[in-house]
């Protein structure tokens, strides 16, 4: 039997914010999280700033692993540089005024790269939630809270001791089954008048697939070389949002049927799409290895997909996204 599924790709961690939390009702788990922000959120306007450097692990289904670096610098949300490097592969993004620019060294972006810099920030984390029942996560005793949707239970938990986030779960879409996506922070650090983790991991369906740990994080030089946030050349440059950000909303995300061939197992199609002002996709193109004609069939299948487009400080944006297409015989 062949079957094809399309997952959107998000931020592992999404911006906690306790606006989107204002009834009543929600009242102790918009406190939990509010508590959570002010605690680890390091790139909080007025916070200082930073140069960070992460090393990590992108594990492959086939239990592969490969190494990189990540390392940002954090001036404020006008200013900053972020590079990531894994394999043969770069890219340096570079946030300057109310403009950003992205240069990828290669049209084929490796898997996870783009959650990389989200382990650690802190947004919007929409919808109701509730208190859930407590958790021991990585010997933590943890308050955890959670809400539902159409495909299951997501939850945050909060250690006791201190309020730190030490753990976020998801429902994650699998071939055949909803699944699910953990991502575990641990090893916390002060950081001025802040708690940093140092330590991630993040699974599906228990198996990891990213882990982290931060090598530096120091409070970043006074006199900065201005070149560092020149726009690279050859970058696409896009919006650099400065106010609160909702990322895009899937409307609607028909399926086509998978192309006619002999294969066995899995094989997956990341497909880069920029979201526009209209709901549409634009701009589409395979960023995974080439495998025709699943790449065909991919693309096919996210133009027809139409969605709710991310926003600015409540003004439409576009918005580059990736979603994974999973073609799978058994």
């Amino acid at each position: 039997m062949t079957t094809a599924r399309t997952s959107l790709l998000r931020p592992v961690l999404l911006l906690l914010c306790a606006t989107a939390l204002g009834s009543k009702n929600n009242a102790p788990a918009s406190s939990l999280i509010e508590q959570a922000r002010h605690l680890s959120d390091i790139r909080t306007e007025g916070a200082p700033p930073f140069q960070l450097r992460m090393s990590f692990r992108v594990i492959q289904r086939s239990g592969i692993a490969t190494e990189g670096v990540y390392k940002e610098v954090w001036i404020s949300k006008a200013q900053w540089r972020r590079e990531t490097e894994i394999g043969a592969f770069r890219r340096i993004e570079v946030g300057m005024g109310r403009k950003r620019w992205l240069l990828d060294s290669s049209t084929v972006i490796p898997e996870h790269i783009g959650e990389i810099p989200h382990l650690f920030e802190f947004g919007s984390f929409p919808g109701k939630w509730k208190s859930a029942k407590d958790r021991e996560i990585n010997g933590v005793s943890a308050r955890c809270i959670e809400q539902k949707s159409d495909l299951g239970f997501s939850a945050l938990c909060f250690a006791k001791a201190n309020g730190a986030i030490v753990a976020e779960f998801r429902p994650w879409l699998l071939s055949t089954r909803i699944g699910e996506r953990a991502c575990s922070y641990s090893d916390y650090e002060k950081y001025g008048d802040r708690m940093f983790a140092t330590s991630y991991q993040c699974d599906e369906d228990k198996r990891p697939f990213l882990q982290a740990r931060t090598v530096e994080l120091i409070a970043a030089p006074a006199t900065q070389d201005s070149s560092l946030f020149a726009p690279p050349n050859g970058a696409k440059e896009s919006l650099n949002c400065l106010d609160s950000i909702e990322p895009p909303k899937v409307l609607s995300a028909p399926n086509l049927p998978p192309p006619t061939r002999s294969f066995t197992g899995t094989v997956l199609v990341l497909v880069s799409t920029v979201i526009g002002t209209d709901g549409r996709t634009h701009n589409l193109r395979v960023t995974s290895e080439p495998r025709q004609p699943f790449d065909e069939t991919a693309l096919a299948t996210v133009r027809q997909w139409r969605f709710m487009p991310g926003s600015c400080g409540g003004e439409p944006m576009e918005t580059e996204i990736f979603v994974q297409v999973a073609f799978t015989h058994y």
